[in-house]
Parts: structure tokens; C-alpha cells; sequence
């Protein structure tokens, strides 16, 4: 018995080191051919070609035929695009027009615009094509907005179809992850401002302004009783974090009361409902 456990213990650790092994040979390949082709362009060339393969790609770019290979298969399986007939397709009708303003870090602000460019739905996808990052990127800056609760997940697509126009055009694939805007944040607001100035950075003469209490509660009463970290830090334009710090400190004073929503959000309700009759 003691000879079979210790089989088996080799058998998974070695199982456990060619998956390490491999892993990394696929994240070279990557670091490697993301220096003849990034996959914002590679996205475009599919676009405007309509459909791809290893051999049209290989004579659009600077790849031998085996990185096009791996290439394509990857964001295949990554769900950036489908593949029938051998050939590859962009599974949405991705506006590469749309493009994020320039930032240390995506902020909330910008994830939020982005996702009310198409009604509400973001896939990887669609934000490398609006920043130009990789898809590893993408990934995990859609995770972090879905833990801060301004994303979750697409995973009732056939109830999200009945209500959102985007699905009539793209239907959703269930082998891919894809995101919902919170609904309390889709809103033309946002979309209607120059996307130039989404992020604005103060100037070194320039202080920042602090958010008051007041402001804050205005901004309840405004959403009959209740905000949330993205409404607050949407409308006046700072960080998940430092909204949080001024609710945390307003539901520590007894102004909110926290209660969460069907969806998980964490709302902040104002204790004081005369407030809503002023």
C-alpha cells in the first residue's frame, strides 16, 4: 500500500510539473509573437479580412506559420474568436473605433463607458480591442470589476437575450466568459461625454477636490436612498477605493445601512428616510 501511495504521489507531482512546463513554454510563445503582432491587431486583420487562417495570417505579419497556428488557435479557446469551415471569425461586431483614454490603471469610470458602447455587455475581447492590451490583460481587469461589483457575470444568456439588444446581432456563446454592466450603471451620462476627458489629471498646480459628506448624500437622495461604490465613484470621478473609504466612514457614522442586492452588490441605504422627502 505505502509502494502505491508513493506511486501515485510521484505520478501527480509529475503530472503537476509538465502542466508548470508547459504552461510557461506557452507563455513564451506568446512573449515572443506578441513582438511581431499584438492581438488588438490581429483582431483588426480579422475584421477587415472577414475570416483568417494560418496561411493569411502568416502573410500579414512577421509570424512563421507555426506561431499563426498557435496564435489563432489560443484566441479560439479564449473565446476572441470562432472557427468554422477552417477558418477563424471575430465572434462580435466589435467597433475598433472605440478606444480607452490613456492611464496608468483602466479605471471604473472607463469600464463603465466602455460597457454602455455596447449595451451593457463586455467580453475580453472588446477591451483589447479599446486598450490594445493582450488578452491575459483583459482577463484580469474584467475579474477585478467583476470583485468590485460593477461587472458580473453572463451566465443566463437566454433570459439576458430577451432584454438586451446586443444578443439579437451576437448570440452568446456559452463557452465564453462574458460580463454584464451592474444594471444601475448603464446610463447615456457617461457615453455623452468627450471620452478625452473621462480621466482627467490634475495639473501640478492643481488641488484635488475632496468629496463632502454632503455631496454623498445628495447623491443618495438623488438615487432614492441608496448608492453604491460605482455610483459615487462615477459621478465624482475618483477611485473604487477612495469611494469606498467615504461610505465605509458615512455607514460607520449612521448615515447608511448596508443591505445587498439580487444581483450582490453592496448598496448603502440611508438610514434618515426623511431625508427623501425634502
Amino acid at each position: 500500500m505505502d509502494f502505491f501511495l508513493l506511486g501515485l504521489v510521484s505520478f501527480i507531482s509529475a503530472l503537476g510539473s509538465s502542466a508548470y512546463y508547459f504552461h510557461n513554454l506557452s507563455i513564451k510563445k506568446l512573449e515572443s509573437s506578441y513582438k511581431k503582432i499584438t492581438d488588438r491587431d490581429l483582431l483588426v486583420l480579422v475584421k477587415k479580412l472577414g475570416q483568417i487562417n494560418a496561411t493569411e495570417l502568416v502573410k500579414n505579419s512577421n509570424l512563421d506559420e507555426k506561431e499563426a497556428n498557435f496564435r489563432l488557435k489560443y484566441l479560439y479557446e479564449k473565446g476572441c474568436l470562432k472557427f468554422k469551415n477552417k477558418e477563424y471569425k471575430l465572434f462580435d461586431d466589435i467597433n475598433f473605433d472605440i478606444q480607452l483614454p490613456e492611464e496608468e490603471s483602466i479605471s471604473a469610470k472607463s469600464i463603465i463607458w466602455l460597457a454602455n458602447q455596447y449595451n451593457g455587455v463586455l467580453y475580453a475581447s472588446m477591451l483589447i480591442a479599446a486598450k490594445g492590451i493582450t488578452f491575459f490583460e483583459a482577463k484580469r481587469t474584467l475579474k477585478k470589476f467583476f470583485k468590485e461589483r460593477i461587472l458580473f457575470f453572463l451566465n443566463d444568456p437566454t433570459s439576458q437575450a430577451k432584454e438586451n439588444p446586443w444578443f439579437a446581432d451576437n448570440p452568446h456563446d456559452r463557452r465564453r466568459t462574458g460580463y454584464l454592466l451592474m444594471p444601475n450603471l448603464r446610463t447615456d451620462s457617461v457615453s455623452a461625454q468627450n471620452i478625452a476627458n473621462l480621466n482627467p489629471q490634475p495639473t501640478a498646480n492643481q488641488e484635488i477636490k475632496k468629496t463632502s459628506d454632503a455631496e454623498v448624500i445628495e447623491l443618495a437622495i438623488q438615487g432614492k436612498g441608496k448608492i453604491t461604490l460605482a455610483i459615487l465613484c462615477l459621478k465624482k470621478d475618483i477611485s473604487v477605493e477612495e469611494a469606498e473609504k467615504i461610505l465605509e466612514k458615512l455607514y460607520k457614522k449612521g448615515i447608511f445601512e448596508l443591505k445587498v442586492s439580487e444581483y450582490g452588490t453592496i448598496e448603502y441605504h440611508l438610514t434618515d428616510e426623511n431625508l427623501l422627502e425634502t
